[in-house]
C-alpha cells in the first residue's frame, strides 16, 4: 500500500489579502469596547432579571449557561444569540423585541444604575398597591410633576435635614 507524504507546511505560505476599499474590518471588544447594541440589550436583560426577583444563577440555570455567562451577557461584553436571547424572553416572559426597546433613544437611556434601583423599587412598590389606589397615585405623580414643571428651576434644592440617631 502507497502512502502519500503529506508536507507538514503547505508549499506556499498564505498571504493576507488586503481589506477591500470601503470596507470595515470586523469590530474588536478588546479594541473599540463592547458595542452599544450588546450593552443596550444586556441592560434590558438586567433590569428584567431584577424586577423579576431571579438571581444571575437562576436565570443561568434555566437558560442552561453559567452564572459568569449571564453577567457577561448583562455587561454586553458577550453577545447574546438569537436562540438565547429567545429564551430569556420566554423565562422572562416578554416579546423579544423588549430587549430593543429604546434603542437609539437618548431619552430612554438609563446611565446611573442607581436611577434604575430607584425605577425597579417604585415598581415592586407600586405592584403592592391595591388597584383602586394606584389611579390616585398617578394623578398625585402627575400634580407633582406639573407643579414641579411651573417652579423656577433657578431655586436652590430644599436641603435634607438630618435627623439625630435615636438613643435605645
Amino acid at each position: 500500500m502507497d502512502r502519500a507524504i503529506l508536507p507538514t507546511e503547505p508549499a506556499t505560505p498564505r498571504a493576507r489579502t488586503p481589506p477591500i476599499a470601503g470596507t470595515r474590518r470586523r469590530r474588536n471588544v478588546a479594541t473599540h469596547g463592547p458595542d452599544p447594541v450588546d450593552v443596550h440589550v444586556g441592560a434590558q436583560l438586567r433590569r428584567l432579571r431584577r424586577i423579576k426577583r431571579l438571581s444571575q444563577s437562576s436565570l443561568a440555570g434555566r437558560l442552561g449557561v453559567t452564572f459568569q455567562q449571564v453577567q457577561k451577557y448583562e455587561r454586553g461584553v458577550n453577545r447574546v444569540s438569537a436562540s438565547m436571547l429567545y429564551r430569556a424572553a420566554e423565562i422572562l416572559d416578554v416579546p423579544v423585541g423588549y430587549f430593543f426597546d429604546g434603542l437609539g433613544d437618548p431619552a430612554r437611556t438609563v446611565a446611573d444604575p442607581r436611577f434604575d434601583d430607584e425605577i425597579i423599587r417604585i415598581a415592586r412598590l407600586y405592584a403592592e398597591i391595591p388597584v383602586p389606589l394606584r389611579d390616585e397615585l398617578v394623578r398625585l405623580i402627575e400634580a407633582i410633576r406639573k407643579s414641579a414643571a411651573t417652579t423656577s428651576h433657578d431655586q436652590a434644592p430644599a436641603k435634607r435635614v438630618q435627623q439625630p440617631p435615636k438613643s435605645p
